[in-house]
């Protein structure tokens, strides 16, 4: 089983940082949870997976 490591980005707004991110050549991972505002789940274009987490939430991940 080869190795994976998970990055998780804290920053301002997720959903801008997002926006930026899908320009670039990633994409949203097609399971998110629509209970929490504060996360969003990306995948690199390779199809790796990374989350964006809001930095005023940070404290609760």
């Amino acid at each position: 089983m080869p190795l994976h490591a998970h990055f998780d980005y804290v920053v301002e707004d997720p959903h801008a940082a997002a926006q930026h991110l899908l320009r670039l050549g990633g994409s949203l991972a097609a399971h998110q949870d629509p209970s929490d505002p504060h996360l969003l789940v990306m995948l690199d274009p390779a199809g790796h997976p990374f989350c964006l987490i809001r930095s005023s939430a940070a404290g609760r991940y």
